[in-house]
């Protein structure tokens, strides 16, 4: 079977994701828990993004720039 760099990544973070909700069905429930579940899937989220998209840029680029103008 080919490799695929997206695949493998994919599968490690569902793998992750898995072990999230593992996490939430056995936890006792509590706003501590709830808030650390709500960044854990937030950060799987981002990463799943960055999978398909890339990293995003670290500044807000223009999308035209003619000498010393640029469009946002």
């Amino acid at each position: 079977m080919p490799t695929s760099p997206a695949a493998d990544r994919l599968e490690q973070l569902s793998h992750r994701l898995d072990e999230l909700i593992r996490e939430i069905r056995l936890a006792p429930p509590s706003q501590q828990r709830h808030d650390s579940h709500v960044a854990q899937a937030e950060a799987i989220a981002g990463e799943i993004r960055t999978v398909f998209r890339g990293a995003a840029p670290t500044v807000n680029t223009p999308l035209r720039q003619d000498g010393n103008r640029a469009w946002w």
